[in-house]
């Protein structure tokens, strides 16, 4: 399986970089607002949230390009300023 994948909620509202089985980042538009997070998944469901993001069990997801995810990454780091990025959540 190959790293990065790339998806978005099919509501358009939740983008979804997935940089490991346990690893992933998210951005969620809020209206005008963005809310980022790291998760480095520690715990089952976490885990079993990337899986199904990677699987796409659910049929909930969207594969996107890189550069989709990448252009909704930029005007939500220029929307927060220089200094925000999402933020590790440490699970447990």
């Amino acid at each position: 399986m190959e790293f990065p994948q790339f998806r978005r909620l099919s509501n358009g509202k939740s983008y979804y970089r997935i940089d490991s089985p346990t690893l992933m980042t998210e951005w969620v538009l809020v209206g005008s607002h963005c809310m980022g997070h790291r998760l480095e998944a520690t715990i089952l469901p976490e885990r079993v949230l990337i899986g199904d993001l990677i699987e796409n069990r659910d049929g909930l997801w969207e594969i996107i390009t890189e550069s989709e995810f990448q252009a909704v990454e930029n005007r939500c780091m220029a929307a927060a300023g220089p200094t925000k990025s999402p933020q590790p959540d440490v699970g447990g």
